[in-house]
């Protein structure tokens, strides 16, 4: 795709610009190539350090590789930073399913409050 070649083409000339890892890395996201958008959020993460989003993708990849071990530990990290949105619905989800963690009782004491 055109973004895998723009990816690749950045990397060459900018390999300390982490945007060229993050291009390529959601350019393989979506062609599941999951392996390979694994090694370039990990590439981002040596350049740029720190960014909650690769973390999720990174989880994201593992999971997608049935890797769900390393995957549920990235999405517990990725947990401690970011609680809204998508993402974050997602990792709390699998977490859930995996048995990592129990859902939070909400709903029900919402439910409580409301007949009182």
């Amino acid at each position: 795709t055109d973004a895998i070649k723009y990816g690749r083409e950045a990397k060459a000339v900018y390999p300390e610009e982490a945007g060229s890892y993050l291009v390529l890395g959601m350019a393989n996201l979506e062609r599941k190539k999951f392996e390979n958008a694994l090694q370039e959020f990990a590439a981002y993460d040596e350049v740029l350090p720190g960014n909650p989003a690769i973390t999720f993708y990174k989880g994201y990849s593992y999971e997608n590789m049935g890797d769900r071990e390393n995957a549920a530990q990235l999405y517990l990290s990725f947990l401690k930073s970011v609680t809204d949105g998508e993402e974050a619905q997602h990792a709390y989800q699998q977490l859930v399913t995996w048995g990592y963690v129990t859902p939070e009782p909400q709903e029900a004491a919402a439910e409580e409050t409301e007949e009182e």
